[in-house]
């Protein structure tokens, strides 16, 4: 059996965690299938998905711990940005990621933490959260936001809710096939 030396980095992001390599480290490899060997939780290293690192552009590729593609990872991009500063891959505190969802702009921020521009959410998108036994208000609403995975934005009118009493947990497992993120945020302003 060969073994293949391969360096790694594990970085996370609001929990989330995921495995980086160098482009270069891993050219001649199925990126898909180290996706999966790697982010195995119990003969791998462990981790929500896996980052390979392009230079010249610079460049973020993505994979789900399934090892299926995916255009953007708002955590994952944070630490994407954190590991290419500190690999010295770039030095500006502004700088730009070329991912399936288009370019992102990165800001190191002074505290050391990232502001990603993600794009304008779709706001055409929103829909009337189900009531389930009266338990919704009847102005719950909900809205999609594409940012590479798609997202359900769900307004703090409801937060105090079970997440189970508005989706199914096969809907906000991580390990769904569709892969569509919940999310519960309070609007602070409308400019």
């Amino acid at each position: 059996m060969n073994r293949t030396e391969l360096p790694v980095t594990k970085y996370h992001g609001c929990g989330n965690d995921f495995v980086i390599v160098h482009a270069r480290d891993v050219q001649n490899l199925d990126w898909p299938q180290l996706a999966v060997a790697l982010c195995d939780r119990h003969t791998g290293i462990g981790a929500d998905g896996f980052i390979v690192v392009c230079t010249d552009p610079l460049e973020m590729v993505y994979y789900n711990q399934d090892g299926s593609r995916a255009p953007m990872c708002g955590n994952g991009i944070r630490c994407f940005s954190a590991f290419c500063l500190d690999e010295g891959l770039v030095q500006d505190q502004v700088f730009d990621v070329e991912t399936m969802a288009g370019t992102k702009t990165v800001t190191r921020l002074q505290d050391g933490t990232f502001r990603v521009m993600m794009g304008q959410p779709d706001f055409s998108a929103i829909f009337r959260l189900p009531s389930l036994k009266g338990s919704i208000p009847s102005s719950g609403r909900g809205f999609l936001v594409p940012s590479g995975k798609m997202h359900t934005e769900i307004p703090r009118l409801i937060w105090s809710m079970p997440v189970k009493t508005i989706f199914s947990p096969s809907r906000i497992s991580s390990r769904s096939r569709n892969r569509q993120y919940n999310r519960f945020i309070q609007v602070e302003s409308n400019g």
